[in-house]
């Protein structure tokens, strides 16, 4: 927890404070009428999208009605047909007017957009998988992406003016040697970066813009997502190169994510008192071992949420051995390529080791595998036919024998 003591904020190091889920899933969480403590960011736009101005001040908050982003994203697309809704259906459309805004604005402006889908697993209540789907993306999300994109980058600038010492939520700009060889491959759909030198996050976009809607539309978004690096947290401010921002920090899951509640902290105590250049001084080494620590931790979360992903993906493919599916190459590998089949949202191994009519060749840079003989080629992007041979729940792993190239 953090301590004041007298005017100073002081976060003790290695002390990371846990909300019990109770708390998180009761106390914290917004229900119809009833009252929250809220930290509220208030931000005034013009019709353009730009922010005119903005506060921040302690709130309470009575929600009225709690929707799913489901049947937000119907009412915004067929409308309160049944009149269920009039004390706030015009609140929904203004704030899906303001979010298109937005949204328009900040790819304008440079944010990489990437279309990637998210599995979702559904299991009944005895903890069996029953079916793996691609995770709903619409209008909904896409609303509260943009309000919590504004208030994150509206928080980074308020802390960042008054030379606060803050976890900023930062993303570096790829390698060179990762830029030229991307655009080496997408160079054969006809595509090309303004520059690999000084690439700009608005030309990525501008590629990924192009390739909408085209076959090939996938395979860019996944290979520019594999020569991207990770964003991070960091007292550093280097910028937020994917989203194009000059400023950016995590604010608004504060109750999940513990570089928020430290944002959360900070700002509250910025509104009524101004940091002495000691105190300063303190937060900076403070807040650079928290970002550290948080960088790691979310690494380690990352690495155990593909993990049971994995692990429930096997669990749902363990009884369908020997039956064939249809899919597409997402992923070439020193030892084989992975497909992700069309009919489930799940992802196998091709084992260079079963493709037998040929000596085959991998060829790193251009993503694909190459017979030495008769030059049939395996690519990432290309449809296949194949067949479940075998799947491994303890290693979590899929193998898929090769049947046809569609």
């Amino acid at each position: 927890e953090a301590f004041e003591r007298g005017t100073s904020i002081y976060f003790p190091s290695g002390v990371i404070p846990m909300l019990p889920f109770e708390i998180s899933n009761d106390t914290c969480s917004l229900k119809p009428n009833a009252k929250r403590l809220t930290l509220t960011a208030l931000i005034d736009f013009d019709r353009e999208g730009k922010v005119v101005d903005s506060e921040f001040f302690n709130s309470i908050v009575k929600s009225r009605i709690r929707f799913t982003y489901t049947e937000v994203a119907h009412l915004l697309k067929k409308g309160d047909t049944e009149n269920k809704y009039n004390e706030v259906i015009d609140v929904l459309k203004n704030m899906h007017r303001l979010s298109k805004i937005l949204r328009k604005q900040r790819l304008k402006s440079g944010s990489v957009d990437f279309q990637i889908p998210e599995p979702e697993i559904h299991m009944n209540s005895k903890g069996v998988v029953e079916k793996i789907i691609k995770a709903q993306h619409n209008e909904a999300h896409e609303l509260i992406e943009e309000f919590m994109l504004s208030a994150n980058r509206a928080v980074a600038r308020h802390l960042f003016e008054r030379k606060v010492p803050f976890i900023h939520r930062i993303h570096k700009s790829p390698n060179e040697s990762k830029i030229a060889a991307f655009q080496e491959f997408v160079a054969g759909f006809g595509l090309r970066l303004h520059s690999t030198d000084k690439i700009r996050s608005i030309d990525l976009q501008n590629i990924l813009k192009k390739v909408h809607g085209r076959p090939e539309e996938k395979v860019v978004n996944t290979l520019l997502l594999r020569t991207m690096k990770r964003a991070q947290y960091s007292q550093k401010d280097p910028g937020h190169f994917c989203l194009g921002f000059e400023h950016y920090t995590h604010f608004t899951s504060p109750i999940r994510r513990y570089p928020d509640l430290i944002t959360h902290w900070l700002l509250k105590a910025s509104m009524d008192h101004k940091f002495s250049a000691h105190e300063k001084k303190l937060l900076a080494k403070e807040m650079t071992e928290i970002a550290e620590h948080s960088t790691l931790r979310e690494e380690k979360a990352t690495e155990v949420e593909r993990e049971i992903n994995d692990l429930r993906r096997a669990q749902y493919m363990s009884d369908k051995i020997g039956k064939a599916f249809t899919g597409s190459i997402v992923n070439v590998t020193q030892f084989g390529f992975f497909v992700e089949l069309a009919e489930v949202f799940v992802e196998g191994l091709v084992h260079v080791s079963s493709l037998t009519d040929d000596y085959y060749i991998h060829i790193e840079q251009e993503h694909k595998w190459r017979g030495q003989r008769k030059h049939k080629v395996y690519k990432i992007g290309d449809r296949v036919k194949v067949r479940v041979t075998q799947v491994d729940i303890s290693l979590r792993r899929i193998d898929l024998a090769l049947l046809q190239l569609m």
